[in-house]
């Protein structure tokens, strides 16, 4: 949903992170029309690169299983979730067992680990965690 209060406030709601690309070329197309702007150039988000892809490839969670002695699921996670900057988060990565494996999990059964928590107040300015209590 596309929405223009009378006070000129773009707001743009639902979709999904799948659609994040369409959704973003529809909401700039509703504001050039709305504000009768002049787009200087078409639309790039087709080709623009986000962080974390310019070294990510689908077998690089092996490497992060080796390197950092993290489990399967783990470090698949991570690759997956944070592409080439997996290796920061890997990097900050604490014991979860005794000797092994790397990546104390914040809760058991699934790949999140302290070191994205970490992750997200060093490197994405986080500020405070948000509990989603349809996961309880």
């Amino acid at each position: 949903m596309i929405n223009f209060s009378p006070t000129g406030l773009l707001t743009i709601a639902g979709g999904k992170w799948t659609t994040y690309r369409a959704m973003a070329s529809e909401t700039i197309d509703a504001a050039i029309s709305e504000f009768n702007l002049e787009a200087k150039t078409p639309c790039v988000t087709d080709t623009l690169k986000l962080v974390g892809t310019e070294n990510w490839n689908r077998n690089m969670y092996i490497k992060l299983a080796q390197t950092f002695g993290l489990e399967t699921d783990v470090a698949k996670h991570l690759a997956n979730s944070y592409g080439d900057r997996a290796w920061v988060v890997a990097a900050t990565a604490s014991l979860g067992g005794v000797r092994w494996p790397m990546g104390k999990r914040l809760v058991p059964g699934y790949p999140y680990i302290e070191a994205e928590v970490r992750y997200a107040v060093r490197h994405e300015y986080a500020c405070t965690a948000m509990v989603n209590l349809a996961f309880r």
